[in-house]
């Protein structure tokens, strides 16, 4: 179900969130595919209470955000990292075991950043907190159906260069973006926490491509 302080924000930008599969109700650590800043007001809108965010503290230099940054954090209850700093990287694996052993689920993108082609490798961080604090994971697909991503690529656009501008170029269609919610990964099922994140990026990757919708 789609909360109604979304509704605005799809509106706008005629986003068509279809949603698969079965988003649990206990503490979980959400791994997801990146592709655009509106990764985050979309599955914040489907899991909208007890949730936390992991992204870079630079986040908020992108223009659309940086007059409403603490506004932004408040409602997303971002936990920020510094990229690169060995001690940022530990605080945050920290906060992720704390938050989810005291009842928030955790949102992470484990690429690094948003890519307009197709899911890229993820970082080991993640993976290797869930598997040595034996957190449950819950796999999260993202495919947008039209070409509005936003991020890190190869012969970029304008509108996906630029925020703004990608805003504009979503009033051009709808926009139906698949999010699909697998089912939970538990770390006492694998070997080690490499194969843990390779088994994660497989069951993502096979989604995008092939689109099973399954549960």
């Amino acid at each position: 179900m789609i909360i109604t302080s979304a509704k605005p924000v799809y509106n706008y930008c005629r986003i068509k969130p279809m949603i698969y599969g079965k988003v649990i109700t206990k503490p979980v650590l959400y791994i997801m595919n990146h592709h655009s800043f509106l990764d985050s007001i979309i599955l914040k809108s489907i899991v909208p209470y007890k949730t936390k965010f992991v992204c870079k503290s630079d986040a908020s230099n992108e223009t659309i955000f940086k007059k409403y940054t603490q506004q932004l954090i408040e409602n997303f209850n971002v936990i920020t990292y510094v990229k690169g700093d060995k001690d940022s990287g530990k605080k945050v694996r920290n906060d992720i075991v704390d938050n989810i052993q005291n009842g928030n689920s955790v949102f992470i993108f484990p690429e690094g950043t948003s890519y307009i082609d197709y899911p890229h490798s993820f970082y080991p961080g993640s993976f290797e907190t869930a598997f040595t604090n034996n957190l449950s994971i819950q796999p999260i697909t993202i495919k947008y159906k039209t070409n509005i991503q936003w991020g890190t690529g190869t012969n970029l656009q304008l509108y996906q260069k630029d925020i703004l501008t990608n805003i504009k170029y979503c009033l051009n269609q709808d926009n139906p973006v698949n999010i699909t919610f697998h089912s939970v990964v538990e770390p006492t099922d694998f070997n080690n926490a490499n194969h843990l994140k390779l088994f994660c990026e497989t069951i993502i990757m096979d989604e995008w491509i092939n689109e099973h919708h399954y549960l």
